[in-house]
């Protein structure tokens, strides 16, 4: 039986492929194959792109040409309100090495065969406790996200993963959080192009980020991926002049008790040395 031949809207080649044209890498072809009309998208455009995405995501596959073992991933981090610090870390998506990278709960992520190509992994986390107000918020706020994103052309394209997960919400808590994490992923082999009107529509119509707005995009690989994840997340953590902002709520409160106390302590044995002299 003959193959059917698809002419890729990337780069106009006929292709054989409907996975990933083999001329260029674009999974464009696969909305092709599903008669998804990309007239009505923003896939086949650059004007709706984020500045410096495409650089990065080139920068992602040149690094991956540089080294054969290492894990290589571009982080996009968002700008984090006042009342959001704390509860939110600003993070919105990541592209992964294909062939090296995993899932939340270690499992790797196994979509294509190979060992090159950019992964577009995101992620809705829902709390299953929601008796603090603020869970209520941010599982309303995810949920809604999710429903949007399911709403995208793209959609039916990423394969998905759920499990549940369990973690402190700091290193001094003794209390466990418990959240259900609904994953997708999608391949788009080396179209840093393409990846990156799908990632700006993502951005855009799910998290309703501006284009406006700056964002942090951080390429990296190796051990220096920990490294710029830790520093972004720092600096998307409360400071102390807007800590009274998340005590407001009940469960923020409860953790950040022992913080108070600690400060009330110093202020009263400062009060008694000044007194005593």
């Amino acid at each position: 039986m003959q193959e059917q031949i698809i002419k890729c809207p990337n780069c106009g080649a006929n292709a054989t492929n409907h996975q990933n044209c083999e001329y260029c890498g674009s999974l464009l072809v696969r909305f092709v194959d599903k008669d998804i009309d990309l007239s009505k998208t923003t896939y086949t455009s650059n004007a709706e792109v984020f500045p410096n995405l495409i650089q990065n995501l080139q920068r992602n596959l040149k690094m991956q040409d540089n080294s054969l073992v290492d894990s290589v991933a571009t982080d996009i981090y968002r700008e984090v309100g006042k009342q959001e610090k704390g509860v939110e870390n600003g993070w919105v998506l990541s592209v992964l090495r294909t062939g090296m990278s995993a899932w939340g709960d270690g499992q790797m992520i196994k979509i294509t065969e190979g060992f090159k190509g950019l992964c577009i992994a995101v992620s809705f986390d829902l709390f299953e406790d929601e008796s603090y107000e603020t869970r209520r918020k941010i599982n309303q706020r995810h949920n809604a996200q999710l429903e949007r994103f399911k709403q995208l052309d793209c959609f039916p394209l990423f394969t998905s993963h759920t499990y549940s997960s369990s973690w402190r919400r700091n290193a001094n808590s003794s209390c466990f959080t418990k959240t259900k994490v609904f994953e997708y992923a999608i391949d788009f082999g080396e179209d840093a192009e393409g990846a990156a009107r799908l990632i700006s529509e993502f951005m855009q119509k799910v998290h309703q980020i501006p284009l406006t707005e700056n964002i942090d995009i951080l390429t990296n690989q190796g051990a220096n991926i920990d490294i710029a994840r830790s520093n972004a997340i720092d600096a998307r953590t409360p400071s102390f002049d807007n800590i009274i902002n998340i005590v407001s709520d009940k469960e923020a409160f409860l953790e950040l008790w022992p913080l108070f106390l600690g400060m009330l302590l110093i202020g009263i044995i400062i009060m008694y040395i000044v007194i005593a002299m």
